[in-house]
């Protein structure tokens, strides 16, 4: 089976060694990087979602909002958002909070 993703060129430059510690490591089969999303980055995207469901009407958001995070977002970034709202949620809208306590 082949990687979808390109390798990239070598560089001429060598990484420092401080460096080579922040590289993601690559899957079993060699294509894409498993790195976890950032906090922040994290945030945006379900405050973004949360701010769509919000304004649809019918009310429920927060089980709109799981709904989507369950068909859209892999199982590792739907844990670390769970694992990111038990400790504390800051910066989550409250739609997007409760959202993640019902995944």
């Amino acid at each position: 089976m082949r990687c979808a993703w390109r390798r990239a060129r070598a560089s001429p430059w060598r990484p420092l060694p401080a460096a080579r510690a922040l590289i993601c490591f690559p899957t079993p089969n060699g294509c894409a990087p498993r790195c976890p999303m950032s906090p922040d980055k994290m945030v945006l995207m379900v405050n973004q979602i949360a701010g769509f469901f919000d304004t649809q009407p019918g009310g429920a958001a927060a089980e709109k909002i799981a709904a989507h995070l369950r068909d859209f977002w892999e199982p590792r970034m739907r844990e670390q958002l769970v694992a990111f709202v038990g400790g504390g949620g800051q910066g989550l809208k409250p739609s997007a909070e409760a959202a993640a306590r019902l995944l």
